[in-house]
């Protein structure tokens, strides 16, 4: 029984460690786009498109 709680302590602990991590890096991803740290979608597909034809 001690090992069962062991373990639910366990997964607990990396969950809160991952929600910290995932929260941490939203926050960063929210600075970035409010400082226009970002790429729109169709900027994204033209530097795609160019970076293939510099290569072919």
């Amino acid at each position: 029984m001690n090992y069962e709680i062991s373990k639910i302590d366990d997964n607990l602990s990396t969950s809160v460690s991952n929600s910290d991590l995932y929260n941490n890096d939203i926050m960063i991803s929210e600075n970035e786009i409010q400082n226009g740290e970002f790429y729109s979608h169709n900027e994204m597909k033209n530097k795609i498109e160019n970076w293939k034809r510099k290569t072919l």
